[in-house]
């Protein structure tokens, strides 16, 4: 069965208390692959919870 591929837009409150500590229930049919929001240092405090293929500090950068 192939992986979900996650990626998540605003890296708040929300998603690093709540959503991040749960994908480690799932790492054998998700993966967490991009991150997004407009703040540059949440991006990188954000980048510790896996190795993504993008992480996206601006929606410029799509």
């Amino acid at each position: 069965m192939k992986k979900v591929r996650i990626g998540f837009i605003v890296c708040g409150f929300h998603s690093t208390e709540n959503l991040y500590p749960c994908l480690r229930y799932v790492t054998d049919r998700a993966d967490l692959v991009s991150v997004c929001d407009l703040e540059e240092d949440l991006v990188k405090r954000d980048a510790k919870w896996s190795d993504f293929e993008r992480c996206m500090p601006t929606l410029n950068s799509f």
